[in-house]
């Protein structure tokens, strides 16, 4: 009776105060707990607030950062760095065999014709002068074959060419992201902070657009009934939403004083894991039973917010939806000696797919509804090798993850690769690859 009359007062109490939808609320890493977890700990507060009953972390503070880009992407900033060491190391002397390769990967594969006329004028391989090579009859012994002068007068071109032509140049996109999160959980009441910031940094603008941020607070309790077959949980946040826009590199130093929009929300998520078994467990959210959003609330910055002084409201506004939905998901957890694995399937945001498609599916084609409706889909398996090492596989959001790492007494570290599923099965040439990194320190 008193476990359920705190769990009713936790609820009261954060119904005015607590939001759970987020931009950031479906980005799942094969580190993260299911919604079926019994053993998530402090972080299963921000997937299901009933996998932290009965559970203590009394601190933890995790640091997760990570990336994503075309992979060709990757290949140039290389080639880049690569080819203007290599410039550099030669001080006016021909290129060696190694660097002759780099700058012809760097002059054939990089450029678009118009940039490689304007990177080679005036070298002994400008196509506008006798005995010049255009890009497309390139080899790597006429690159091999440019003395010092030429290397000077090409890195002379490069440095020349105007910002237009560099922004062209380096046409480099890059999703970077991180979240800081840390708190408390003591007995399945938890509470703890949290910052969540995407940084999509473009290398022609040299800086970042449309940076999404959020920050805030959250808490939650969760507790076992009918001998531990049934948990139940209730948890919410409240949250400021940001919006950075065109900021550069050198303005980075100054982000406390950079203008945003931003907006503030809050809501309430409620959610039960039954556990017919005890290494099977069967979990449900709802998501954002009550809350609301203010997508109006104008420009400002970090410093101005924090000493409550707001600008007026401008024409850009917040779009997320805060409304009804629901996760569920499965998850098998045997108890082994040596290896502890953990196989689960969980989809989310039931409802909201539903009503996705229902005003959206007669525009689509079968194959995009059917990508949509996997892309709702988790299916994961984490193993725990003599209780410090882990490794982890899932498939979600249409893209596989391939995560390791070591758990010794107080300390994580876990690294994961994502990749596209095309790729994987040799549909396509791999759109988007990623990685992320977490630091996790938990007592």
């Amino acid at each position: 009776m008193k476990k359920f009359l705190t769990f009713m007062t936790i609820l009261i109490l954060t119904a005015g105060t607590v939001f759970a939808g987020s931009p950031f609320e479906d980005d799942h890493k094969t580190s993260d707990p299911y919604i079926a977890d019994t053993t998530g700990g402090f972080d299963s507060l921000f997937i299901n607030p009933a996998g932290i009953a009965d559970q203590t972390e009394v601190f933890v503070i995790a640091l997760e950062s990570g990336f994503f880009c075309e992979p060709g992407d990757i290949q140039k900033i290389q080639d880049y760095y690569a080819l203007y060491r290599s410039i550099d190391d030669n001080k006016g002397n021909p290129l060696d065999s190694g660097d002759a390769s780099t700058a012809y990967d760097f002059l054939k594969n990089d450029l678009t014709e118009e940039q490689y006329n304007d990177m080679v004028a005036g070298t002994a391989i400008d196509p506008t002068q006798p005995g010049g090579v255009d890009q497309g009859a390139l080899t790597e012994g006429d690159v091999a074959g440019l003395n010092g002068t030429d290397l000077e007068t090409m890195a002379g071109n490069w440095q020349d060419m105007s910002e237009a032509e560099l922004a062209q140049l380096y046409d480099i996109d890059i999703e970077l992201a991180a979240e800081l999160r840390a708190g408390t959980l003591i007995k399945g009441f938890g509470v703890g902070m949290y910052a969540r910031q995407s940084l999509p940094f473009n290398a022609g603008a040299a800086g970042f657009n449309n940076m999404i941020g959020e920050a805030g607070i959250i808490a939650g309790y969760g507790f076992n009934i009918l001998n531990d077959q049934l948990a139940l949980g209730v948890s919410g946040n409240f949250g400021i939403l940001t919006t950075h826009n065109d900021v550069t590199v050198f303005e980075m130093s100054d982000f406390w004083n950079q203008d945003m929009t931003y907006g503030y929300a809050w809501g309430i998520d409620a959610g039960v894991i039954w556990s017919p078994i005890d290494s099977l467990h069967v979990g449900l959210v709802l998501n954002d039973i009550v809350g609301s959003t203010v997508d109006d609330a104008g420009t400002t910055t970090w410093a101005a917010l924090m000493s409550d002084h707001k600008s007026a409201a401008n024409d850009v506004h917040f779009t997320y939806a805060f409304t009804l939905d629901a996760d569920m998901g499965v998850t098998w957890e045997p108890e082994w000696r040596v290896v502890s694995p953990k196989f689960s399937f969980d989809y989310y945001n039931v409802i909201g797919l539903a009503r996705y498609l229902n005003e959206n599916s007669d525009n689509m084609e079968a194959r995009d509804i059917t990508r949509e409706v996997l892309s709702h889909a988790r299916l994961g398996a984490n193993v725990q090798f003599l209780g410090m090492l882990d490794v982890g596989f899932q498939y979600y959001n249409n893209f596989y993850s391939f995560g390791t790492g070591i758990d010794i007494m107080f300390f994580q570290v876990y690294a994961e690769f994502v990749v596209d599923d095309e790729w994987m099965f040799g549909q396509a040439d791999a759109t988007q690859i990623g990685a992320n990194l977490l630091i996790k320190f938990h007592f």
